[in-house]
C-alpha cells in the first residue's frame, strides 16, 4: 500500500533531478517571500477505483521575482522545458511491493503575489495499483 506521504515522496525523489536544492513538500514549507528557486510537491486526494487509486500531485518550480520586480520568462521558460521533458514519458515503478504510475497532464506558469515569484505548475496523474 502506499499512502499519500510515500506519493510526496516518490515524487520529491524525482524532483532532485532539477538540480534546485530549495525542495519542500506540503507540511515544511518555509513562510515568506521566495528568495532563491525551490520545487514544492503537493499531493492531492487519492480516489479509489477498481483496478487504480487515483489522484493528481501538483509539482511548483518556484523562481523569485527579478531584480526590476519583473517575472524571469527566460528562467521560467527553462524549467517549463525541463519539466516537459523529464514528465513527457509515463513513470512505472514499485514502492514497498506495490505498483504506481504518473504522468504529466499539464504545464502552466503562475504567479503568487504573496510570495513574490512565479512558478511553472505542473500538473501530475499519480495511480496506484488497487488490486493483489
Amino acid at each position: 500500500m502506499i499512502a499519500i506521504t510515500d506519493i510526496a515522496d516518490l515524487i520529491y525523489k524525482d524532483c532532485k533531478a532539477f538540480g534546485i536544492s530549495e525542495l519542500y513538500q506540503i507540511g515544511n514549507i518555509p513562510k515568506g517571500k521566495v528568495n532563491t528557486e525551490r520545487i514544492v510537491v503537493y499531493p492531492k486526494t487519492q480516489q479509489p477505483d477498481t483496478y487504480w487509486e487515483k489522484g493528481y500531485v501538483e509539482v511548483d518550480l518556484c523562481v523569485p521575482l527579478s531584480k526590476s520586480g519583473n517575472a524571469d520568462l527566460t528562467r521560467l521558460g527553462e524549467l517549463a522545458r525541463e519539466a516537459k521533458k523529464m514528465f513527457k514519458s509515463e513513470v512505472v515503478n514499485q514502492y514497498d511491493g506495490t505498483w504506481y504510475k504518473y504522468v504529466s497532464k499539464g504545464t502552466k506558469i503562475e504567479e503568487d503575489k504573496e510570495l513574490c515569484c512565479y512558478y511553472v505548475n505542473v500538473k501530475l496523474l499519480f495511480e496506484v495499483l488497487n488490486v493483489n
